[in-house]
Order: structure tokens, then C-alpha cells, then sequence
């Protein structure tokens, strides 16, 4: 699926260049990304630059073919949160040698490739989440819903454990991937 966002007539800019934007979040059929996105698409469009969009649906392949799409579109920007870094790397080099900034969003990365990463503390994520969990309930049969593929998800599971270990009253008898 194909997301562009909207921008505004930039031909009154008396010929300025307008900036092309690629974004390819590693879904965004994630409210978080959807929220991303949006926010990213208000700053695009206030400057009268164009934000290109796409969905790689957790695939990998599909996000490094959306991504060469996007080379071939001629952005000047790439922001970007790999579906699984160790595939990406490839295709962030190719980005990359073409004197094309590439953004890290939510994510950390193994490579030196990016020339910029914005994270969320996702660790944190977890222990507010079992804080949270914890003030409501007394105790808690739980069973957690991971995502272990990714950094994030893994860091938010670990700070939510982490968090109820020393609390036997809150009991984890389950968990699966998502």
C-alpha cells in the first residue's frame, strides 16, 4: 500500500527548489507511525517540500525495493525505520552513496551509515507500562505480546520484566510474537 501526503502548490516560491522527502517506516498500520508520519508531514508541508510515503507492511524486501522507488523519484532526504537493520544496511549504503542524508527513526542501529537517529527511550516505555499496569491492579496473570525482531519492542519487554520481577503478585504465563 502507497501513502503520499498532501502539499500545498509550491510554484509560488518564485522557483526555489522544494525538497523531496522519502519516509518508510517499517509499517504503518502502527498508530505510532501513522502519528510520526503526520507530524513529519506538517513540518514537510509548512516548508513547501514534498513527503513521499511508503509501506513496506514489516516486509524488508518490499521496504529496499520502496526504497531504490524512492532513489529513482530523486528524494533528498530518507527517513527511515528498517524493518530488520541487518537487511537494510545494503540498501542504506546505496542511499548513502549518492550524498543522500538518511534519518534513523525509533531504532538504533548497528552501522555508522545514518547521519541522524531520533529514539524513543523504549526501555523506559516498558517500566511506565508496568508502573501503569501495577497502580491499576493488585496483581496480574499476564501474558505479553512481543516483538522480539526489533530493538524497540525487545527494550519496551525487558523494562516491563524488569520492572515486575521483584512483584510475584504480577505473574507473566504467557507470551507470543506478534
Amino acid at each position: 500500500e502507497l501513502y503520499w501526503t498532501t502539499q500545498h502548490d509550491v510554484s509560488a516560491q518564485g522557483g526555489e527548489r522544494c525538497h523531496r522527502i522519502g519516509a518508510v517506516y517499517m509499517t504503518m498500520n502502527n498508530p505510532f507511525y501513522t502519528v510520526i508520519d503526520n507530524q513529519v508531514a506538517l513540518k514537510v508541508d509548512s516548508e513547501g517540500d514534498i513527503l513521499m510515503t511508503r509501506d513496506p507492511a514489516l516486509s524488508q524486501e518490499r521496504q529496499n525495493e520502496e526504497i531504490r522507488d524512492l532513489l529513482e523519484e530523486g528524494i533528498d532526504l530518507l527517513i527511515l525505520t528498517p524493518v530488520e537493520w541487518d537487511k537494510a544496511q545494503s540498501v542504506v549504503r546505496e542511499v548513502k552513496s549518492k550524498g543522500i542524508p538518511v534519518i534513523i527513526v525509533d531504532t538504533q542501529v548497528a552501522d555508522r551509515l545514518v547521519d541522524c537517529t531520533i529514539m524513543s527511550d523504549n526501555y523506559s516505555a516498558g517500566v511506565q507500562c508496568a508502573r501503569d499496569m501495577m497502580a491499576r491492579r493488585t496483581s496480574a496473570r499476564i501474558f505479553l505480546l512481543c516483538h522480539s525482531s526489533t530493538r524497540s519492542g525487545a527494550n519496551r519487554i525487558q523494562g516491563f520484566l524488569d520492572t515486575i520481577a521483584k512483584h510475584p503478585e504480577y505473574e507473566v504465563i504467557a507470551s507470543a510474537e506478534t
